[in-house]
């Protein structure tokens, strides 16, 4: 598991192996102007899997995930670059899933091809797919 700190990973990082990697590809605070100074930032990070997201990409990036996922209001994962995914990787979706919503947040999935939609119904988890865009 990787242990990062999200500010020592900037927009445009990106953490993986080989040729399978997590970007962050997009992240701004969603305070509104008038909130309390001292009101917790939130925000919204885009998260690109890209290649194999398989058992050994999701254990070195879900600290990461995780740290994302606390500090989001909502999270977009763009899956369009993922090429094959196992059972860790679906994991790695169904444990973000529920700490993105735990906090009241939107857990969307962007670029969901066939098949991403198979693996996710094949694990039930095609609640997931109701978010897809």
């Amino acid at each position: 598991m990787i242990s990062t700190s999200l500010d020592s990973l900037p927009v445009g990082s990106a953490v993986g192996s080989d040729d399978s990697a997590v970007a962050v590809t997009l992240s701004w605070p969603l305070n509104a102007g008038d909130a309390p100074a001292d009101a917790p930032t939130r925000a919204l990070h885009v998260v690109e899997l890209i290649g194999d997201v398989d058992v050994t990409l999701a254990a070195r990036v879900s600290g990461l995930l995780a740290a994302l996922a606390a500090e989001s209001a909502d999270l977009a994962v763009d899956v369009s670059g993922v090429r094959y995914i196992d059972g860790g990787g679906l994991d790695l979706l169904r444990t973000l899933y529920g700490q993105v919503t735990a906090r009241g947040g939107q857990l969307s999935l962007l670029g969901v091809g066939r098949l991403m939609e198979r693996a996710l119904e094949s694990v039930e988890l095609e609640h997931l797919l109701s978010s897809a865009s």
